[in-house]
């Protein structure tokens, strides 16, 4: 499973110290996984597929199939279908866009004919939110 796990941080085009972060994991229990020197433990692999619900669990564990989850056409990879989910949930953009200068102000986008939005929710990278 080491090869695969190195294999799914270059592809997600993660750092193990960035990935370690994500997961809130020690980077020294991260090296030892990727030396094959320690398995990962039940708990490690449950965070992991709940972090990235992407990732093709039987790829994961047993090098089955595709590293991705098939999709259907109707329906498109969560990725893509809701953009980029919240940073705490662990989804990087492929090509990010940079991030506008703290205290920017945007303008204010009209809601649909009848409706107003009623709350904004910001999530930071520290796993924390505000709702506006």
């Amino acid at each position: 499973m080491n090869a695969r796990l190195k294999q799914f941080l270059e592809m997600e085009s993660l750092s193990p110290a960035r990935f370690c972060e994500m997961m809130g994991i020690q980077r020294s229990g991260l090296s030892h996984l990727l030396s094959g020197r320690n398995n990962p433990s039940f708990e490690f692999i449950q965070k992991m597929l709940s972090s990235f619900p992407t990732i093709n669990a039987d790829w994961l564990l047993l090098g089955k199939g595709k590293p991705y989850k098939e999709f259907s056409t109707d329906s498109e990879p969560i990725r893509e279908k809701q953009g980029v989910l919240f940073e705490n949930e662990h989804f990087e953009q492929q090509n990010p866009t940079p991030e506008p200068p703290e205290n920017t102000i945007f303008e204010e986008e009209q809601a649909p004919i009848g409706r107003k939005i009623d709350r904004i929710v910001i999530f930071y990278n520290d796993g924390t939110f505000e709702a506006r």
